[in-house]
């Protein structure tokens, strides 16, 4: 197999990382993508998927003992939805940011991604929205080139028949 072609790029730009989350959130708000909750049960079973999750963003962790964190379940789960909702606030402009915090919630969006996936709570795929969209749109140019293409031959051939049926 040839790899000549293919060009990774690693770690994945900003700009790739604002791609992916931007159609999360589309597939997301239009329901093609369903975050499963996490719940109290979830929290005791598995302390260490949001551990996981805590532990990759020092935001969470602010005012909290991290040593004391599995005594403390209610609390880091208020607090990650917390931050969760701020993110995607700031992300969908209905509050204001500094270029830094979008960079920053653009990451933790990523992370939260990736640990949601890989714990399997999201439901649904949201990667192949961009292909799908390029898709149509170069459906809609090719079909607005062939509309362009008729209405010239339309022209062509009334020209040509028209001047032959009047001689």
């Amino acid at each position: 197999m040839s790899t000549q072609n293919a060009s990774p790029t690693f770690p994945f730009s900003y700009e790739r990382k604002c791609e992916i989350v931007n159609n999360f959130i589309e597939a997301y708000l239009s329901g093609q993508v369903k975050i499963l909750k996490i719940t109290i049960e979830d929290l005791k079973s598995d302390m260490t998927f949001f551990d996981s999750m805590l532990r990759m963003d020092e935001k969470l962790l602010a005012g909290m003992d991290p040593n004391n964190i599995k005594a403390t379940n209610i609390d880091v789960m208020v607090s990650y939805y917390h931050v969760l909702h701020d993110c995607a606030s700031m992300l969908l402009g209905w509050k204001k940011a500094t270029d830094e915090e979008l960079h920053s919630a653009v990451d933790f969006m990523m992370k939260q991604i990736w640990l949601n996936r890989t714990a399997n709570r999201i439901d649904g795929e949201f990667l192949a929205v961009p292909n799908l969209k390029s898709q149509v749109k170069e459906l809609q140019e090719t079909a607005a080139r062939h509309t362009s293409a008729l209405e010239e031959l339309k022209i062509l051939m009334k020209a040509a028949f028209g001047s032959s049926q009047q001689q």
